[in-house]
C-alpha cells in the first residue's frame, strides 16, 4: 500500500520539506499542469472526477494544495474519499435562502469564491452549495470565510525524548506492528503505541524515529534519532497506509 506522507512547513526548520524547482526552469507544460492541480484542489468534485487518471505524484501535489487552501483535516477527508471504489453522486444546492457561514462550516463546507452573485462553498465529498445572493448583501459583520491554512498546531508535546527510554514505557504496549514500513521516505520497522505514537526504527540503524500526534490536531510532530522535536513541521501520516497490507497487530 502507498503511504502518503505531507509535510507542512509553517516556519523555517531544519527538518524535511519538499523542494520545488525553480519556476523559471518550469516548462510552459509543466506550468500548465501546476495550475490544472491547483484548480483540482480548489474544487474537490472536479478533483474526485479525474482522481483515477491522476499519476500517484498528481494526487500527492492536489491533496498538498487542498491543505492549504482548507486545512489538513478537510484534505483528509477528501483522501479518504477518493479512496473508495464506489463512491456517491456529489449534489448541488442552490437556494436563496440565508445560512450563515458558521452553519455551513459545521456542515464541512468551506467558502470558495462569489462568482455572478453567487457564494460557491465545497465539501470534501465532492458536495457543492450554492447561495444566491440578495441585492442586498449579507451584514458586513458576518462575512464569508476565504480558504484558511491549516490553523498553527499546539506546541505542547515535550520538546525532546530521551533516545535510549523504552517507547513501551513512553507510549504504551504496542497496538500495531509492520516490518517494512515506510514513513517520509524511511523505511523500516514501525510501531502504533497505545497512545497513538507511532515510533519508526530505520533499516540499518540502531535509533529510532518518533511520529507524536499534535494536540488539539490531526497532523504529528516529528522527532529525530537523537530525541530533538523538529520544530514548526507537521506531518500527515496515513496509518492505514503504514500498517496495512501485512501489518501485524499487537494485543
Amino acid at each position: 500500500a502507498h503511504e502518503l506522507t505531507h509535510v507542512v512547513q509553517q516556519g523555517k526548520a531544519n527538518g524535511p520539506s519538499l523542494n520545488r524547482q525553480p519556476e523559471e526552469q518550469l516548462t510552459r507544460r509543466q506550468i500548465a499542469r501546476d495550475n490544472h492541480l491547483r484548480r483540482l484542489a480548489v474544487w474537490p468534485r472536479e478533483a474526485l472526477d479525474e482522481w483515477r487518471s491522476l499519476s500517484e505524484g498528481d494526487r500527492m501535489t492536489v491533496v498538498m494544495y487542498m491543505i492549504g487552501n482548507y486545512g489538513a483535516d478537510f484534505a483528509t477527508q477528501f483522501n479518504n474519499n477518493a479512496k473508495e471504489k464506489r463512491r456517491r453522486e456529489p449534489v448541488t444546492n442552490v437556494t436563496n435562502v440565508n445560512q450563515t457561514p458558521q452553519q455551513l462550516m459545521q456542515r464541512g463546507y468551506r467558502f470558495v469564491v462569489t462568482m455572478g452573485g453567487i457564494e460557491k462553498w465545497v465539501r470534501p465529498n465532492g458536495d457543492e452549495f450554492w447561495y444566491i445572493v440578495p441585492s442586498q448583501s449579507r451584514p458586513p459583520d458576518n462575512p464569508p470565510p476565504g480558504p484558511q491554512p491549516p490553523p498553527p498546531q499546539p506546541a505542547s508535546n515535550p520538546p525532546r525524548y530521551n533516545p535510549s527510554a523504552d517507547p513501551v514505557r513512553l507510549f504504551g504496549r504496542e497496538r500495531q506492528v509492520r516490518a517494512g514500513a515506510t514513513i517520509m521516505g524511511q523505511r523500516g520497522r514501525a510501531v502504533q503505541h497505545e497512545d497513538g505514537t507511532i515510533v519508526l526504527h530505520p533499516e540499518g540503524s540502531n535509533g529510532h524515529l518518533i511520529y507524536r500526534q499534535s494536540p488539539g490536531g490531526s497532523a504529528y510532530e516529528f522527532y529525530g534519532e537523537d530525541g530533538e522535536k523538529v520544530e514548526n513541521v507537521f506531518i500527515v501520516v496515513e496509518t492505514d497506509d503504514v500498517f496495512g497490507g501485512t501489518g501485524a497487530a499487537t494485543p
